[in-house]
């Protein structure tokens, strides 16, 4: 089993790499967290894995956008929103979200094309309606020999102490796509094995089951606060009532009550140790759903 990530751990890291599906999930997940790193000097990654053209807001006078042009407006969003956390290293892969979409977008009703499977005929009709991007879904993506050796060595390459990135209870499939991507390579890559990976709660979607922190990280009003402003690049995406809602500050303020701190965002800490079919059945699983009882607190 991993080594367990403790408060002791958090305070020698050096370098942090934060995976979300889509351009938003990093500063809205864990916006607070980057900052408080950032200002303790450790060197902060976002990996954005997933390309998606929907939109909330409105992002153009006539009302609707050509997709591509979608997924460049999106692209900047998340550079702005980055810029005001202060994160300068960006990877965008471009993978496709779960869904095919076609060349434009209405606000107000978001087409996705689901393939058609009645027929061959039906199907390559409706396939053939869709943006052509060059990039696999991002369910598929570590499935195919190319983007996976591609994705462990760039994972390699990275090399961080911590890995942030969604739950592996998402029921979202990007989400979940994105989080079995990160513990396939930890699994299969003797450089990684070992490295912690910390789960921020499920999205809109939400989880299969109920979630369970293992790890409060304090932040100061600071930290939720350019959080929150970093969301307002985000216009194309929510709603300005959403915006305003203050949606960070709201998830910060609970987890801190639970754990007895103003401000706090939540983690669970990911056990899946590469399974040995040699080894002892009961050894692997009671080392996989062993549960820290009590939640580490890592204070300010």
């Amino acid at each position: 089993m991993e080594t367990y990530f403790s408060s002791a751990d958090f305070q020698k890291v050096r370098k942090a790499l934060f995976i979300g599906a889509h351009c938003d999930d990093t500063e809205l997940r864990a916006g607070p967290v980057v900052r408080r790193l950032l200002r303790n000097g450790v060197e902060c990654t976002e990996w954005t894995m997933i390309d998606g053209p929907w939109c909330a807001g409105v992002p153009g006078q006539d009302g609707r956008r050509n997709s591509l042009e979608m997924l460049a407006l999106r692209e900047s969003e998340n550079r702005k929103a980055a810029s005001i956390i202060g994160i300068k290293n960006l990877r965008f892969f471009h993978l496709r979200a779960s869904h095919l979409y076609g060349e434009e977008i209405d606000i107000n009703h978001f087409v996705k094309i689901m393939p058609d499977f009645s027929s061959r005929e039906e199907l390559a009709k409706s396939i053939d309606q869709a943006v052509y991007t060059g990039q696999p879904m991002g369910i598929f993506a570590f499935g195919l020999p190319y983007f996976k050796e591609k994705f462990i060595h760039l994972l390699e390459d990275e090399a961080p102490d911590v890995i942030f990135t969604h739950s592996l209870n998402d029921l979202h499939i990007d989400h979940y796509a994105v989080c079995t991507m990160v513990l396939r390579t930890l699994q299969v890559s003797e450089k990684l094995r070992g490295t912690p990976v910390l789960m921020w709660r499920a999205g809109g979607n939400g989880g299969c089951d109920r979630y369970l922190p293992t790890h409060f990280i304090e932040v100061s009003e600071e930290d939720v606060e350019l959080s929150d402003k970093a969301m307002q690049s985000y216009s194309s995406q929510f709603k300005p009532s959403v915006l305003q809602h203050g949606y960070v500050r709201g998830k910060c303020v609970t987890y801190g009550k639970i754990c007895g701190k103003e401000y706090a965002v939540a983690f669970t800490q990911q056990y899946h140790p590469t399974v040995n079919l040699h080894g002892s059945p009961e050894d692997y699983i009671l080392d996989e759903y062993r549960q820290n009882t009590k939640p580490e607190v890592i204070s300010l």
